[in-house]
């Protein structure tokens, strides 16, 4: 149950994030965006997100090791993952990607598959990739 209210956060912060962003080039960008994504469903997946940030058109990524369409998005997350996973000998991505899996176990089979410390542990270190992204359209 703790990672669907993990996840039902993020799916929050991001679309906060996207509507922000959006309505500082205009009120009605603002609406359009705020109607697309007023139901996310879990659309927050690291691609996703690495999507928006190219959708949105974040400033490009101009370096020799950026990978093509890189934004700004990228370059933080890049920069940030060594430290994170030295930090809490864990991996990013997995860590994210489990809060997905383990909520969706949970919300359609009604199964917990992980315990309560596992989830807590993930949220740790998987709350940078959201932090990441909000930081990077505060960029712009």
């Amino acid at each position: 149950m703790f990672s669907v209210t993990i996840v039902a956060t993020y799916e929050s912060i991001i679309k906060e994030t996207l509507i922000e962003y959006a309505g500082r080039f205009h009120s009605k960008y603002q609406s359009h965006v705020e109607g697309d994504f007023s139901k996310m469903n879990a659309r927050i997946s690291l691609d996703n997100l690495k999507a928006y940030s190219i959708q949105f058109g974040l400033a490009p990524w101009r370096d020799a090791d950026a990978p093509r369409n890189a934004t700004t998005f990228h370059k933080v997350l890049h920069l940030d993952r060594p430290i994170i996973e030295r930090r809490f000998r864990k991996d990013l991505a997995a860590s994210y990607g489990n809060l997905f899996r383990w909520r969706n176990d949970y919300a359609h089979e009604r199964t917990a598959s992980t315990t309560f410390g596992e989830v807590y542990e993930s949220h740790r270190v998987g709350q940078y990739v959201i932090r990441a992204f909000v930081k990077a359209f505060e960029q712009g």
